[in-house]
């Protein structure tokens, strides 16, 4: 037994080792899985603002187009 007290002091480090570095990758998988979640987050949130972008750009194209349409009749009613 006194012959593979060695070994087994070896192979509990090892364990030890191991177990330490699985601690190590499942708190780094952890931030990975949080930095995903905020990342996702952020990209909702731009979708919705490009989405009340596209909203107001369609307004401001009505509106140009209403007052085109009303500077021309303007122009047209009082030959500018």
């Amino acid at each position: 037994f006194k012959e593979l007290e060695p070994d087994i002091k070896e192979t509990a480090q090892l364990v030890q080792n191991i177990s330490s570095a699985s601690v190590e990758q499942t708190t780094g998988i952890d931030q990975v899985n949080q930095g995903m979640l905020t990342l996702n987050d952020v990209i909702q949130s731009n979708a919705a603002t490009a989405e009340e972008l596209a909203s107001t750009v369609s307004s401001l194209t009505d509106y140009a187009g209403k007052l085109k349409k009303i500077v021309m009749d303007a122009e047209r009613d009082h030959g500018f």
